[in-house]
């Protein structure tokens, strides 16, 4: 999802009205802030400067499994980033539902 600024134009801001305008900043600020977390833990982990690529397949992979009948319960401190950076996101989805 990243910034709010990369996933809205002025026509689909229209939509939102200036709450929903501000929870939606606040919520991907989190979703990055949240994002940048799990990369620096993979890189603490792995013992490499960079981990971005390494937390967007951990993320697809958290989204993966939560698709299931029984979704996955966090267990460790990066699935607990990722679950809290998923609930985020479902967040933003359901504001812009509202929207809709």
């Amino acid at each position: 999802m990243g910034s709010f600024e990369e996933n809205y134009d002025e026509d689909v801001l229209r939509t939102f009205t200036d709450q929903q305008q501000a929870r939606l900043r606040r919520l991907h600020k989190l979703f990055d802030d949240k994002f940048d977390e799990i990369a620096a833990l993979l890189a603490e982990q792995l013992q490499v400067a960079d981990a971005v690529e390494q937390a967007s397949d951990a993320i697809d992979q958290w989204e993966e499994g939560q698709m299931e009948e029984s979704p996955p319960e966090p267990r460790n401190d990066l699935d607990h980033l990722l679950h809290e950076h998923h609930k985020i996101g479902e967040e933003i989805m359901n504001i812009r539902e509202e929207a809709s």
